[in-house]
């Protein structure tokens, strides 16, 4: 368990509500992410525990996965990075159905899942979007060990580890220096999110 892992799932805890968030080992891959398939819903997202999301996520990508069409294979979000000082691809909301006409998730030759699926929706004739505009959130870095294992698991290079620790900043200095970035970009691309936000705050 990485050391960012209190902190994000109590981001997901905090805005809960009525929503369903279920925990799954992220071991042995693919087969626990394939169980998410049996979630009894027609649509379901995934974060990771290195991901702090907006206060107003999750609502934000319930209310776009009820209007997602049935073929729709899967939505796109970005998330800032504090530390590398850039936007990611992160959260993804996905077509329970569509995954699981693919044959569900399977690893690339990286140990990634990620570009195989969405290069199996699309040739089974779904339609995959990015949101490109819209920060859902945060993803964030924890100790030295937490890089030393995900960098022997996934293969970042060199100069990927020497800017992270270039840049090293505490879990709480991620999170401060992150949300000033993210409505500052919400705000200042007018994004999706951000007009969904604004009218939620509304009295």
């Amino acid at each position: 368990m990485r050391s960012t892992h209190k902190v994000s799932l109590q981001s997901l805890v905090d805005q809960a509500g009525k929503h369903t968030i279920a925990l799954v080992q992220n071991e042995p891959v693919p087969h626990s992410f394939n169980a998410v398939l049996g979630c009894g819903q027609k649509f379901f997202t995934m974060a990771g525990d290195d991901f702090v999301l907006h206060p107003n996520a999750l609502n934000y990508i319930e209310r776009v996965m009820r209007n997602m069409q049935p073929t729709t294979g899967l939505i796109c979000w970005r998330l800032y990075d504090p530390v590398l000082r850039r936007s990611i691809e992160g959260i993804k909301a996905y077509n329970t159905e569509a995954v699981r006409r693919v044959g569900g998730f399977r690893l690339d030759e990286r140990g990634k899942m990620d570009n195989n699926m969405w290069n199996d929706l699309l040739r089974a004739g779904y339609r995959n979007y990015k949101e490109s505009k819209s920060l859902l959130g945060l993803h964030i870095h924890g100790t030295v060990d937490d890089l030393d294992r995900y960098e022997e698991r996934w293969g970042h290079t060199k100069p990927y580890r020497f800017q992270v620790m270039a840049n090293k900043l505490t879990i709480l200095e991620q999170i401060n220096q992150g949300n000033a970035v993210l409505e500052k970009h919400n705000s200042h691309n007018r994004s999706l999110f951000y007009f969904f936000n604004k009218k939620q705050t509304k009295p």
